[in-house]
Order: C-alpha cells, then structure tokens, then sequence
C-alpha cells in the first residue's frame, strides 16, 4: 500500500508566512472540506498538517482508485479556486510512496523547518492525526507511515544533537520576553501578567517557561473554560477573548496564537493597549498568528512592536556548521528507518506468496505420504505413521525454506519485474497456483479497505 501513499504540500522554502495564509484552511471549514475532497479524489485516508511554516496533505487512494496527481485540486481545496494552468505544479510539491514516508520523518524530525531541529512540529503531527481519526479518515497505512516518522523522530533527538540551542520558535518567544519583561522588580505583584492569547501548544510551552521563571500570566481564549484550564495548569488569571478586545487590561507583553482568518487585535484594542503600557518600557507582541492575529498596519501607525513569524523565523538561533552536521548523523537514521519500512512493506504485500509457497511443498509431502502408505508403508502402525508424517513435513518446510529465502531477496533487492519472473518460470499449475494467492491478498485488502470514505 505504499505505493498508494503521497503527500502534497507547501511549507516556507517556497512563500512567507503571510503568502502561505492563503493555503490554510480554517478550523471550522476543515472538516466538511476534507471529506468532500476525500470523496472527490476516491482516497481511503487523509490527514491535513497546518503550521506556521507549512500547510502539507498525506493520503492514500483506495485501491479501486487510480493513483494520480493531486496538486490541481489540492490547490483548488486550500485557496478555494481552480488554479491557472501550471499553478499548481509549480506552487505544490508532491511525493509518493516512500518519497511520501522519507518526507514525512524529514518533517517529524525538524529537518524540513525554518528552525533546523525544532520540536514544535511532532506535537502538531499528532494533533493531525487525532483530529483525521476523529474524522474517520486516519487508517493504518498513514497511522503506520506517521508513527514510523514519530519514532525515529525520538531516534533522531536521543541520538543526535539536532535540537541543541534555540531550536523552538516557542523558546524564541520566551527570550524577547526576558529582555522586555523586567521579571528583577521586588515584588512580582507588581509585575503586570504576560497575556496568552489562544490555548495552544505553542503557548502551552511558552506557559511552562514562564512559570518556570516566576512570570504572572493572564491566559485569554474564546472559551472561557478552556482558559480556564490552561490556568489550572500553568498558574495565572484568566479571560474570555471578547472581553479582552473591548478591556485589555494592563500586561507586560502579549502573544498570541489564534486560528483565524483575520486579525482579532484590531486597532481599538491596540490604542487602549498602547496607552496602559506607555510606562517608559518597550512593549512586545508576539504573534503567531497565520494570519496576522495582530492587525500589522495598527501596529505602526501606533508604534507598537509586533513580532510576527517572518520576524521570528528570520532570528532564529542557527548554528549552521554544528547543526548540519547532526542533520547528516539524523539522515542516516532516517535512511535506515526506510530500509526497515521498505522490508517491512514488502513483507506484507507479498506474505501471501510465500505463505502459498510453504502450502505448495506440504501439499506436495502430503500427496507423496499418502502414495507411500498406500503401497509401500501399507503396514505401519498408527504411531509409525505420525513420526513418519512429522519428518516429511519438516524435510518439505526446509526444502520450502531455500526458495522463500530466494524470494525474499528478490522482493528487498532485486530489479523491477524479478518477483513476476520468477513465477512465471514455475510449471502453470504452480504458477497458477501463487498468482491467484497474491490476486485474492488484494481483493481482501480492498474489501478491508470498504467504500472511499
């Protein structure tokens, strides 16, 4: 199934963060969205991953569907129009079958992020993947693929030092707030709270900095109760978003990570902020909205400071020479996952044929037995003829075991057409006889698989 696997997708190499906006999907859209693009397409499994950094489709076709390119209308489902000729293949990239999977632990394991290492992308992997099961569109070929990606991630990380230094865009954040939030007053009562604007994993993180640092906290969401308990959590107050908007309090610094499709700070709200933190120090908003959860345009008309994702991407903390070092430790670890995936896959699909294999070499010892105890061996007692039973099946598994072993060589290492070779040389009976298991193996695959979600 493999081979039936692909990702699409873009990520920063290609578009600012603020251009890749346009490729996103919003939560509540994503959805009624991915089915209907499901359906359209005769996939059995879909996973959308939306970060700050990229917007990428993992798929499967279902096996009575063609295997074809999906970038025309994965573009037309992430913009919402039919792309110009040529748009699409030029603005998406495309991997298929173990492309699709090396890709996949590429981007589990850091090596596809503008910060090189960072760890931010395996929580939102698996978020992905939550919410595709939740969908019923997560099956085990992307759950294999994906949970293969997630362990040589914790490979890569335990074996390298990949993710030394200022990897995190979340630790980014945490250290333009310690030069800006003067945590050394001599109380922290009077220190103002750092707002958080969004339960999210990203603010999650820079919660347990901050906690960690003794830094008051004001927690702000749509829904009160999920506020609410990230307060539980990290320490702090908390605060509906709409009230927030019409009465910001007093803080040291804001950042948000909110998905949607506009600005939610808008410039009422940033004049009230501007005039409470007018107090003779620089006030900062972190935003990692995409897009824009803070409206840029009021911000300098204010002369407030917004960092947004371009901003933070391009400070990320690169150690060029110590980093691409470890990046080729972790390819070699991704190059042996694949190898593993590669057999492993192979195994499966054609378990069948060396399943048939063994049956052909018994069934052949079992028609010799039963012509032997006819004619020659008419005499043996019962117990004779069981010891004489066992022997014969176990010289007929190792004869077996000699062209299983051929096969599976064949299967992992041989040239494109080798395995159908092979059968084809058998006397058609045989032939025959290991076509029809490999044939009714796919036929139940695709009972397995069941109607295109």
């Amino acid at each position: 199934m493999l081979e039936r696997a692909g990702v699409i997708g873009l990520s920063w190499r290609s578009l600012a963060s603020e251009s890749l906006a346009a490729f996103s999907i919003s939560e509540t859209e994503l959805p009624a969205k991915l089915r209907a693009f499901a359906d359209e397409n005769r996939l059995a499994e879909l996973v959308y991953l939306g970060t700050c950094n990229r917007v990428e489709l993992l798929y499967v076709f279902a096996d009575v569907a063609p295997v074809i390119d999906l970038r025309a209308s994965g573009f037309e489902l992430l913009t919402g129009r039919v792309p110009q000729p040529g748009e699409a293949e030029r603005s998406i990239r495309a991997w298929m079958g173990e492309g699709a999977a090396e890709h996949l632990c590429m981007v589990a394991c850091g090596l596809d992020s503008a910060c090189l290492g960072e760890n931010e992308i395996v929580a939102q992997l698996r978020r992905a993947l939550d919410r595709s099961a939740e969908l019923d569109l997560l099956g085990m070929h992307l759950e294999s693929m994906s949970e293969l990606a997630l362990q040589v991630s914790a490979k890569v990380r335990s074996e390298t030092e990949i993710g030394r230094g200022r990897v995190s865009l979340a630790e980014i954040a945490v250290e333009h707030l310690d030069i800006r939030v003067p945590v050394n007053l001599p109380s922290s009562a009077e220190l103002p709270p750092v707002a958080l604007i969004g339960v999210s994993a990203m603010n999650e993180r820079i919660a347990q900095s901050l906690r960690d640092r003794g830094v008051p906290m004001l927690i702000v969401n749509r829904t009160l109760q999920r506020a609410r308990s990230m307060a539980d959590t990290y320490g702090g107050a908390c605060m509906a978003l709409d009230d927030f908007v019409i009465n910001p309090p007093r803080m040291s610094a804001m950042v948000t990570a909110v998905a949607a499709s506009d600005p939610i700070i808008k410039s009422d709200c940033l004049e009230q902020i501007a005039r409470r933190s007018a107090e003779g120090r620089e006030f900062v908003m972190i935003d990692f909205g995409v897009p824009a959860n803070v409206d840029p345009q009021a911000c300098k008309a204010l002369r407030l400071i917004r960092l947004g994702m371009d901003d933070l991407v391009a400070q990320a903390e690169i150690s060029i020479d110590t980093r691409n070092a470890q990046a080729a430790a972790a390819r070699i670890i991704i190059d042996s996952a694949l190898d593993q995936l590669r057999d492993t896959t192979s195994e499966r699909l054609y378990a069948p044929l060396l399943g048939a294999l063994q049956s052909r070499y018994q069934l052949t010892a079992r028609e010799g037995l039963n012509r032997l105890f006819r004619k020659q061996l008419s005499g043996l007692g019962e117990q004779e003829r069981a010891e004489v039973e066992r022997w014969c099946y176990a010289i007929a598994k190792r004869f077996a075991h000699i062209p299983s072993l051929g096969l599976r060589g064949l299967i992992r290492k041989g040239p494109p057409g080798s395995v159908d070779a092979f059968i084809d040389a058998l006397e058609a009976p045989f032939s025959n006889e290991l076509r029809s298991a490999l044939s009714d193996a796919s036929r139940r695959r695709e009972r397995g698989a069941g109607a295109v979600k």
